[in-house]
């Protein structure tokens, strides 16, 4: 699920393969629209509120909320599973099944980064990334893998800076302060980590 950023909808996605849209405050369904074939692991508001992009499969369609027309498609080549969006709204990060994240630019999702650390991953459920954030200046993407690690990304040159390891199980969420100094990691170990970056 996801708020839009002027907080008047609520989007949800589930396993038909069907997004509904939600009054945030009165908990009304606005109304739904197709997402595609498969279940959506992820979904994201665009910075302005009206558009609204669905991972389905290895396809990323972003479609106008109040009309549902596509305004743009992006193809990868493994299944995607999950999506963050840059503060400013300029970038699109997708993380998929096959330990790759792709930065996306906005809105003409030109591809500005194409970041694989690790392409042999064994076994293949390790090479998940479950969730991925920016940091609040937007410098910074750090992503979570089922590999164990946490890895941070220069988001202007697509530089790896960092690999963080601490975790003994699956990271499958994070989240930066508001002040952009800390980073706090979820794991399938069941242990949440602090960390101070420092860039």
């Amino acid at each position: 699920m996801t708020y839009s950023p002027d907080g008047m909808l609520l989007a949800s996605a589930g396993n038909d393969g069907m997004v509904r849209l939600w009054e945030a405050g009165t908990g009304e369904q606005q109304g739904q629209m197709i997402g595609g074939a498969y279940a959506i692991p992820a979904l994201v508001f665009t910075s302005n509120s009206s558009d609204l992009a669905v991972a389905n499969g290895n396809i990323i369609r972003i479609r106008q909320v109040e009309s549902q027309r596509f305004v743009l498609t992006l193809s990868g080549e493994g299944p995607f599973y999950s999506l963050a969006l840059s503060p400013d709204g300029h970038v699109l990060a997708s993380g998929d099944s096959h330990n790759t994240v792709v930065l996306w630019g906005l809105p003409g999702g030109d591809v500005l980064h194409k970041l694989t650390p690790n392409p042999g991953i064994d076994p293949p459920q390790a090479a998940l990334v479950w969730h991925m954030a920016f940091s609040p200046d937007g410098r910074l993407l750090a992503s979570a893998g089922g590999d164990k690690t946490i890895r941070i990304w220069d988001v202007s040159s697509g530089e790896l800076l960092v690999t963080l390891t601490q975790h003994t199980a699956a990271v499958t969420s994070l989240a930066f302060s508001t002040d952009g100094l800390w980073l706090a990691t979820g794991s399938l170990d069941a242990s949440v980590v602090l960390w101070r970056p420092g860039f």
